[in-house]
C-alpha cells in the first residue's frame, strides 16, 4: 500500500515578487514579529536588482533619503538608511557630502544591503522563480505555482495569504510590435545591460579593420519623460568616447546622431515645490482613497500630473540644455572656421560630439526593418529601421533611419489582474463580467456599498515617468508574473465610453485602504486574503507606484495581516 503524499507546507504568507515593496514589507512584518519564518517571496531575478538598467553614472535619487523602507514608519528600525550608512562606515562622510538625495547607485546599494539583513533574520526568497500560476487552494488558501528560471522545475507552494507586488512590463509603442523582439530596438528599462554589446556589434560590423568608423551611429529614444532624457545624455557621452569616425567625403567632420522623438512642444520639468510635493504625503492617500466623486478624483490626479508623468529633473533638463547650446557653438566656430579658411581650426574640430535632435510634435505611426544585404539570416547587426513620424501639428509624414531604437515609454502594469482571471479565485474576487476581454475598475471598498458615482477605471499603465518623485516602480524593476508602451499617453484616471459600457460592460475589483481585495460573497466560504501593492493609483493615488509611502504602506498591511 502506498504512503499518502506528505502535505504541503502552509505558509503565512507569500510575496510575488521582492522589489522594495515587498522588501519594506519583510521589514515590517520582522518588526511586528509576524511569524516571518513562515513567509517567503518570489523573485524573477537571479538576486536582489532594482533598475539595473537604468543604472546609470552620475544619476541621483529625486526624493530625501528618510522616504526610504522604513523611516516615515518606525524612524528606529533597522532597515533605514541612516542605519545602512552606520553599518557601512559612511554616516560621517555622507553628512559632508551635503546632498539631501543619495545618488541611485547608493540607494541601490542600501535596498539590496536591506535585502540581505531580512533574509539573514529568516525571511526566505525564491530567486530565478517566475509564477506562472495562483490556483486556489483548500481550507481558504491559495497554491502559488512557479518556474524555476535555470531548471525548468515547476514548484508550487501554499499560502493563507498573498501579496501581489509585480512591478511594471516594458510597454513598447504598438507600431514597433511588427518587428519586435529585435536585438538593437530596446527598452529603457534594458538600456544599461544591452548598450555596450549594440554599440559593440555596430562598430565591429562598420569598422572593417580601420580604427575609425566609416559611417555614424544613429539612435532614435521614443519618450518625453526623465528615462528618455537620461538615455539622451548618457548616449551623447558613449558614443563621443567609444566610437571615432572618419570625415565625410567633402572634408566636413561626421558626427554620430542622437534623435529625441516626444509628442510635446518641448521636455516639461517636473513639479518639485513643496506645497505639490503633499500629494506624496501618508495623509493624503486618507483623503484621495476616501473620495466619494469621481469627477473629483480625476481632478486631483490631473492637477498633479507634471510632479511625475512625461516630466524631467530641472537639473537633467539643464544639463540637457548646455549640451545642446554647446553643440550650437561648435557648429557656429566651425561653420566660421570654413568661411575664413582656418585649416587648422578645421582639422582640430574633426571629431565632433554626437549631434542632438529634438523632434517636437511627433507621433511614432510605423517602424519598418531594412535588412541588411549579408546573406545570413540571423545577420542583424547592419539592418537599418526606418521610423515614420506624423507632426501633431501640421499632420505630414516624414521618415528617418536609424540603427538603434530605444522606447522610453512606460510601463504595464496588469500581469498582476491576468493571473488572477485565469485562477479559481478570479471568481470570488472579480465582480460582474466574467468575460476576459472586459474591462476592469479597480474601486475602493465603500464603492461596493454605495455605488452613488460613475465607476473610475484603473489605469493599468504607467508613462515613462523615468526616475521622478519615487524613482519609478516600488516593486520588481521587472515583473514576477508572466505578461503579455507612447502612444497615447495614459490618463491616469482611465475613461470608458458609453459605447464600451453598453456592449462589454466592465468587471470591478474592490479593494480596501489597507490593499486587500475584497471578495465578491463575504463569508460564503474561507479565502486567502489577497494584497496588491504597486497597482491601486486610482484608488490611493499617485504615490502608489512610488517610494514615498512605501515604508507606511508596509507598516498598513503588516498591521492588517496581523488582525486575521
Amino acid at each position: 500500500m502506498n504512503s499518502p503524499s506528505p502535505l504541503p507546507q502552509v505558509y503565512n504568507l507569500i510575496g510575488l515578487g521582492f522589489g522594495p515593496a515587498n522588501l519594506a514589507l519583510s521589514g515590517a512584518l520582522l518588526e511586528c514579529d509576524f511569524m516571518h519564518k513562515d513567509i517567503c517571496f518570489i523573485e524573477k531575478h537571479d538576486k536582489f536588482r532594482w533598475h539595473p538598467g537604468m543604472l546609470l553614472p552620475g544619476t541621483r535619487m529625486q526624493i530625501s533619503w528618510l522616504k526610504d523602507l522604513a523611516t516615515l514608519r518606525n524612524p528606529q528600525s533597522p532597515l533605514t538608511f541612516l542605519n545602512y550608512l552606520h553599518f557601512e562606515g559612511r554616516l560621517i562622510s555622507f553628512i559632508n557630502n551635503g546632498s539631501p538625495t543619495p545618488s541611485r547607485k547608493e540607494f541601490t546599494d542600501y535596498l539590496a544591503w536591506a535585502a540581505n539583513y531580512v533574509q539573514s533574520k529568516g525571511v526566505s526568497v525564491f530567486f530565478d522563480e517566475q509564477v506562472i500560476a495562483i490556483p486556489k487552494g483548500p481550507d481558504g488558501t491559495v497554491d502559488v505555482v512557479s518556474r524555476n528560471l535555470r531548471t525548468g522545475q515547476h514548484i508550487t507552494r501554499r499560502t493563507k495569504n498573498l501579496v501581489i507586488s509585480p512591478g511594471g512590463s516594458p510597454r513598447m509603442p504598438s507600431a514597433i510590435d511588427a518587428i519586435s523582439p529585435h536585438p538593437r530596438v530596446i527598452h529603457s528599462s534594458s538600456y544599461l545591460t544591452s548598450i555596450y554589446s549594440i554599440l559593440s556589434s555596430i562598430v565591429s560590423s562598420r569598422r572593417d579593420g580601420a580604427e575609425a568608423l566609416r559611417q555614424p551611429v544613429k539612435v532614435a529614444v521614443v519618450g518625453s519623460g526623465q528615462s528618455a532624457a537620461e538615455i539622451v545624455i548618457d548616449l551623447h557621452s558613449k558614443l563621443r568616447e567609444v566610437v571615432s569616425l572618419l570625415p565625410n567625403a567633402d572634408g566636413d567632420p561626421a558626427r554620430h546622431k542622437i534623435d529625441l522623438i516626444i509628442n510635446k512642444g518641448s521636455l516639461k520639468p517636473s513639479d518639485e515645490s513643496p506645497f505639490s510635493n503633499k500629494i506624496f504625503d501618508p495623509a493624503s492617500t486618507d483623503t484621495f482613497f476616501g473620495l466619494r466623486s469621481k469627477a473629483t478624483r480625476e481632478m486631483v490626479l490631473r492637477e498633479f500630473r507634471a510632479t511625475n508623468y512625461g516630466v524631467v529633473n530641472p537639473r537633467t533638463i539643464d544639463n540637457l540644455h548646455e549640451l545642446l547650446y554647446e553643440q550650437q557653438m561648435d557648429d557656429s566656430i566651425l561653420r566660421r572656421a570654413k568661411l575664413n579658411g582656418d585649416k587648422e581650426e578645421i582639422r582640430q574640430r574633426s571629431v565632433l560630439p554626437p549631434h542632438i535632435t529634438i523632434h517636437s510634435y511627433s507621433s511614432l505611426v510605423a517602424l519598418d526593418l531594412i535588412e541588411a544585404p549579408t546573406g545570413v539570416p540571423d545577420h542583424k547587426d547592419d539592418d537599418v529601421f526606418l521610423l515614420t513620424l506624423q507632426s501633431d501639428v501640421t499632420k505630414q509624414l516624414s521618415q528617418l533611419e536609424y540603427d538603434i531604437v530605444i522606447c522610453a515609454t512606460g510601463y504595464d502594469r496588469s500581469s498582476w489582474l491576468q493571473l488572477l482571471r485565469r485562477s479559481e479565485l478570479g471568481k470570488d474576487f472579480i465582480h460582474g463580467n466574467p468575460s476576459p476581454s472586459a474591462p476592469v475598475l479597480v474601486l475602493p471598498d465603500h464603492a461596493q456599498k454605495s455605488d452613488l458615482h460613475a465607476p473610475w477605471p484603473v489605469d493599468l499603465s504607467v508613462e515613462a515617468s523615468g526616475m521622478t518623485d519615487g524613482s519609478t516602480s516600488t516593486s520588481s524593476s521587472v515583473s514576477t508574473l508572466p505578461t503579455s508602451w507612447e502612444s497615447p499617453p495614459p490618463n491616469p484616471c482611465g475613461h470608458l465610453s458609453h459605447g464600451d459600457i453598453a456592449h462589454d460592460p466592465p468587471s470591478k475589483v474592490y479593494v480596501t485602504r489597507a490593499y486587500r481585495l475584497v471578495p465578491e460573497v463575504s463569508g460564503a466560504e474561507p479565502l486567502p486574503r489577497i494584497y496588491i501593492q504597486g497597482c491601486t493609483e486610482s484608488t490611493h493615488g499617485l504615490s502608489d507606484t512610488l517610494l514615498s509611502v512605501i515604508s507606511i504602506k508596509a507598516g498598513e498591511i503588516a498591521v492588517d495581516l496581523s488582525r486575521r
